[in-house]
């Protein structure tokens, strides 16, 4: 089997001229809202007033205006289905779909931070081997890897690569739970592992790797442009602070943000739904027809 699903790239790409309204759409509804993140966490970054809490609120929004957009793709791309505003609507896919993202986000948080803690653990205690007992506690921050030696420095490598590699193979196995969900009509989360077994977890990569490889150039050279025209990077909003206080205009700052936001809907998110819903369904076909020689 192929690691590269070339026909699911070409899916993605032709998704994106056959479905310009709701992919258009979809950049446009989360524009506005990423830019108002963008600002407030630049404000929140340098400690201002109710700034934080507004951030998260529009952080939220962002994510809730994803889900919608994604069940419009998903629709879309799996029933040929466009009812609505722009395919947009809200009812039970949005729902179902809304339920999928929590489940997703408690067991993220629960697998990958566990994984995490025991990361932090290991670097702690490499640190600790070249540690004199005996010498004064150190003053002001503590670089942890300046006390690493050749050896500690090639254990943290491996662990923290290995921790990444876990991390992004298990996102990889919870991906189809997005277009199985949309296809069944009721929530799939653990119920869709098995259709991301063996090469389809490294299809699902490289096919998403290559559809927004052209949104991610863009992503990139947008930063450059910004940084060199603002002075800050988009991609960050701590870059639109001096430590102090904000250094660039938030104006300027909020319109270079509303346009990485439609990069990261149109360019990015669209072509990524639609590779996963390509092999979902080429997965799902392909155990439909081993079900019957199996029994």
């Amino acid at each position: 089997m192929m690691l590269i699903d070339l026909t699911a790239v070409r899916a993605a790409w032709r998704f994106l001229a056959d479905h310009p309204g709701p992919v258009g759409f979809a950049a446009l509804l989360y524009a506005p809202v990423f830019a108002a993140q963008s600002v407030w966490s630049a404000e929140a970054a340098v400690a201002s007033p109710g700034a934080a809490p507004l951030a998260i609120l529009a952080a939220i929004a962002g994510l809730a205006i994803f889900v919608v957009s994604l069940a419009a793709w998903g629709r879309l791309a799996l029933k040929g289905e466009g009812a609505g505003l722009f395919a947009h609507r809200l009812g039970a896919d949005e729902q179902r779909l809304g339920v999928v993202t929590l489940l997703l986000l408690v067991l993220t948080f629960t697998v990958v931070g566990t994984a995490f803690l025991a990361l932090a653990f290991m670097i702690a205690a490499l640190a600790l081997i070249n540690v004199d007992a005996e010498a004064p506690a150190p003053e002001g921050r503590i670089d942890v890897f300046a006390m690493f030696g050749p050896g500690e420095m090639t254990v943290a490598v491996i662990v923290i690569g290995a921790f990444a590699l876990f991390s992004l193979w298990f996102f990889l196995r919870l991906a189809l739970a997005y277009p199985a969900t949309m296809a069944l009509g009721r929530v799939q989360v653990l119920t869709a592992w098995p259709l991301s077994r063996g090469n389809r977890a490294a299809q699902m990569l490289t096919g998403v790797l290559l559809a927004c490889a052209p949104g991610a150039v863009l992503l990139v050279l947008l930063n450059f442009a910004s940084n060199a025209l603002t002075g800050a990077w988009p991609m960050s909003a701590a870059s639109a602070t001096d430590g102090n206080a904000v250094s660039v205009s938030l104006a300027a700052f909020a319109v270079i943000s509303a346009l990485q936001g439609v990069v990261k809907i149109a360019l990015i998110g669209a072509p990524a739904a639609v590779v996963l819903c390509h092999i979902y369904e080429r997965a799902a076909a392909e155990d439909s027809e081993a079900a019957p020689h199996a029994a």
